[in-house]
């Protein structure tokens, strides 16, 4: 009981944190004399691409396979059952990687050349997929042609 109210704790603080970074953001934004009307939907479309991509990637992906069997193992912790609830929920992620992305993408001098990389690999994620599909296909009609 006392665990779950720590995580309950813990998952407040982080909302709090989240509150705190986005204000902080707007300031930011507001400090280099840009509005909401100068995000063009291309931007938004590019910074939405972005974080799928990576949200997909931290949640589901093996590259960060082994940071979240770290995390996972140490979730006895009230601090770090809360990561891995964090970590394991593609909604949770994008949140927060959304934020992220929005502030490297606007203020951070070349940000914009990481959240291309990612909007490529956004959409290539997709073609690869179907790829992959339609060979399987083929070989599939290949094999019942052969007999």
């Amino acid at each position: 009981m006392e665990n779950l109210l720590k995580e309950k704790a813990i998952n407040f603080l982080s909302i709090i944190v989240y509150l705190v970074l986005f204000i902080a953001s707007i300031f930011l934004f507001e400090y280099k004399d840009l509005s909401i009307a100068d995000i063009s939907i291309i931007d938004a479309v590019l910074l939405i691409l972005a974080t799928y991509r990576i949200s997909r990637m931290i949640v589901y992906e093996k590259v960060f396979g082994y940071f979240r069997y770290l995390i996972r193992v140490r979730s006895g912790n009230s601090f770090f059952n809360s990561i891995n609830n964090l970590i394991t929920c593609p909604w949770c992620t994008s949140v927060w990687i959304a934020l992220f992305f929005f502030d490297i993408y606007y203020m951070v001098p070349y940000g914009d050349y990481f959240i291309y990389l990612m909007v490529i690999s956004a959409i290539a994620s997709p073609l690869i997929l179907l790829s992959n599909y339609l060979s399987l296909q083929n070989d599939i009609l290949k094999k019942r042609r052969d007999g």
